[in-house]
This record gives structure tokens, sequence and C-alpha cells, in this order.
């Protein structure tokens, strides 16, 4: 029986995936799945971006990941949500943005 661990939420934070995929290593699982939102709030979007897309089977968007590749409508969220989004579309680079 094939083992996953299931992931979401991300939202930008690089210490706690690290930690996250750490305890995950440990627990020597198959696969991967991420359920989106993986950009929004926290400082290291891209950084998280890149070591998720090494690391997961499959990827769901979130909708923080939605807005960020303009799919969703910003006006949708809170004020603190559409300046992390602008802002993380500044960040990322085109690649990220399109993988």
């Amino acid at each position: 029986m094939s083992r996953f661990a299931v992931i979401s939420d991300v939202h930008g934070n690089l210490h706690a995936l690290h930690a996250v995929l750490s305890r995950i290593d440990r627990l020597n699982v198959d696969e991967i799945i991420c359920l989106g939102d993986i950009v929004g709030y926290g400082p290291h979007p891209a950084a998280c971006l890149d070591l998720l897309l090494s690391r997961c089977a499959t990827i769901v968007r979130g909708n923080h990941d939605e807005a960020v590749l303009e799919h969703a409508n910003l006006w949708t969220f809170n004020g603190h949500a559409r300046a992390a989004i602008l802002w993380t579309k500044r960040v990322l680079e085109p690649a990220q943005i399109h993988a």
C-alpha cells in the first residue's frame, strides 16, 4: 500500500515548509500531494514554489495561487491578502508564475 503525505496552505513560509518536509522524509512516504496556497502572506513564495515543484507528485492550485496567476478576482480577498498577492506577482520570475 502506498503512503501519501498531504500538505497545504504553505503561504510562503519557508521555515515551516522545511520543518514539515523534514518530518515527511522521516515517515518514508511514497508521494507528497500539495493542496495549494503555496504563496500568500509569507516572505519566501519563490523558494516555497521551487521546493514544492521538485518534491510533490501533484499540486492543486489554491485561491492565492490562482490570484497570482490572474485567474481570480483580487477584490474577493481582504486587504492584507490582496497586498501579498500583488507583492508576490512582483517577486516571482515569469517561469515560476507559469510553472
